[in-house]
């Protein structure tokens, strides 16, 4: 099939699945009629490692380089930029894109040339919705002096973010509780009110 070759870094690929996956998820967001709310797009790689896709027991810095800057230049490539209003591209006023990853890296070596899972940190990257340029910002970085971090977010935080997004209160006995947030708050408007303000970075 014509135009699903791709390439990044000076290395083609015959079958560019980061793109597909990228104007699938265009085409069903943007549809006339019967849109999804959600749209999961799970990334294989431009080029996946022998291991599987992004886990690059070998050659992290080889694969990554290429991988990831390909997979954000495929998503940014299906966004309305400023002041344009195509409407086969996805408009971040209306749809929120959160990039989910499934673990990290060890901030190690592992071999001469490769990085371990390392699930005691990853990165998680909202962006659209209700997230403007105003709430723009990094919550949880490691610092050059300490070499670790001192703030982060957990797995059930970050999915209590998304439903607050969403406008979803994210407290009953069907979802999350005021304990499953950090801070030491102890109440579900102390809890609800971190979640908006010290980690989506909206304030009341």
């Amino acid at each position: 099939m014509k135009g699903l070759a791709g390439s990044e870094c000076g290395k083609g690929e015959a079958v560019d699945m980061p793109a597909m996956q990228a104007r699938l998820a265009a085409s069903l967001l943007t549809r006339a009629s019967d849109q999804p709310r959600y749209v999961q797009w799970i990334d294989g790689a431009l080029t996946p490692h022998p291991a599987g896709g992004h886990d690059t027991h070998q050659q992290h810095v080889s694969f990554a380089s290429q991988n990831i800057s390909h997979t954000l230049r495929k998503l940014a490539e299906i966004i309305n930029a400023p002041g344009e209003r195509d409407p086969k591209k996805i408009n971040l006023d209306e749809t929120m894109i959160v990039i989910n990853t499934e673990f990290g890296r060890t901030p190690y070596l592992q071999g001469e040339d490769g990085l371990n899972h390392w699930p005691q940190g990853m990165v998680n990257v909202f962006i659209g919705g209700p997230l403007t340029a105003a709430e723009r910002g990094v919550y949880g970085h490691i610092t050059p002096e300490l070499g670790i971090s001192q703030q982060w977010v957990t797995p059930a935080e970050n999915r209590m973010m998304v439903m607050m997004a969403l406008g979803i209160f994210p407290f009953s006995s069907q979802t999350f509780a005021v304990g499953d947030v950090s801070g030491g708050v102890e109440t579900e408007l102390a809890a609800a009110k971190r979640i908006k303000e010290l980690y989506l970075g909206i304030k009341a």
